[in-house]
């Protein structure tokens, strides 16, 4: 059995992978940030719509909620961000379905919900760019590098996520209104603040 995808969002739009599980092309851009991984270690995901640029991705991927997808589940770890952290806001939940026991991280959250138990569609955090991500994060770009670092071990195995999770099912939340108009807002202020990094630079 499978599950859906650990997120929620409004009607209209859809995750994206952009960095599977076991891909090698970043492992250049690991040692020169000081991570000693041979190949990246979990999936990546984005949230878009039809017809989004980038950076109009970017905008909808921050603050899109992380879910639990299971019944019910328990709080195993967080972290949290810091000058050092590559890892950014993370949470980690556990469950067990018969014999196999499960344990989900989601990081680079923009917040965490810590609390000892989660039912499904509870809210486990937030996607942001907390950590290390690319690209990064500037005043002129203050959606850089959002998206969920999903990783899942079974076992006490890290496993590839995909092999448990359905990549087209998720969660789908109402659109509040706010949200509708909160994200133009943003992109018109990034657009604004890359003219003034441009001005400063000339």
């Amino acid at each position: 059995m499978k599950y859906p995808l650990p997120l929620s969002m409004p009607a209209g739009r859809h995750p994206i992978i952009t960095q599977p599980y076991g891909d090698k092309t970043s492992v250049a851009w690991y040692r020169a940030n000081g991570l000693n991984l041979t190949e990246h270690n979990g999936t990546d995901i984005i949230i878009s719509f039809p017809g989004a640029t980038t950076a109009q991705s970017r905008i909808a991927t921050y603050g899109a909620r992380i879910v639990c997808p299971v019944p019910s589940a328990f709080l195993d770890k967080t972290w949290w961000d810091s000058p050092m952290s590559t890892k950014g806001n993370g949470i980690q939940i556990v469950w067990k379905e018969g014999v196999d026991r499960f344990q989900m991280l989601s990081w680079h959250c923009s917040e965490v919900n810590t609390q000892s138990t989660y039912k499904e569609q509870d809210t486990l955090g937030f996607i942001g760019n907390s950590g290390l991500v690319r690209p990064a994060v500037t005043n002129a770009c203050i959606h850089c590098g959002a998206h969920i670092h999903l990783m899942l071990y079974v076992n006490g195995v890290l496993t590839d996520p995909m092999t448990k999770f359905d990549a087209k099912r998720w969660y789908t939340s109402e659109d509040t209104g706010i949200e509708k108009d909160l994200a133009p807002f943003q992109f018109f202020y990034e657009k604004i603040m890359g003219f003034i990094e441009l001005l400063k630079v000339k």
